[in-house]
């Protein structure tokens, strides 16, 4: 298992880089805000760490310490729970 990137070390390695997370949302078409939650560990997009990994040179699996989930891996949404249904009718006694 590969540890990850802390978000100091890709911070830094951006401007080592002469980057910014402001070039990487820009190059996405997506908020800075947006990329520095991903780098702050408080969202985990796979489009924007891939972006962020290619930018400072790295692999995915090296910047964030799991193997790329890939375009595949998408969650799936599932169904809305549905109650069953239920005779609401009662009989009457005539």
């Amino acid at each position: 298992m590969s540890v990850a990137l802390s978000p100091l070390d890709i911070r830094l390695a951006l401007l080592r880089l002469g980057s910014s997370g402001c070039k990487v949302a820009k190059r996405l078409g997506i908020t800075r805000q947006s990329v520095y939650m991903v780098i702050a560990g408080r969202t985990e997009t796979p489009r924007i760490r891939r972006a962020i990994a290619e930018e400072i040179g790295k692999s995915y699996l090296d910047t964030w310490g799991e193997a790329d989930p890939g375009v595949d891996s998408l969650p799936t949404r599932r169904p809305p729970m549905v109650a069953p249904l239920v005779d609401s009718v009662t009989e009457v006694a005539s």
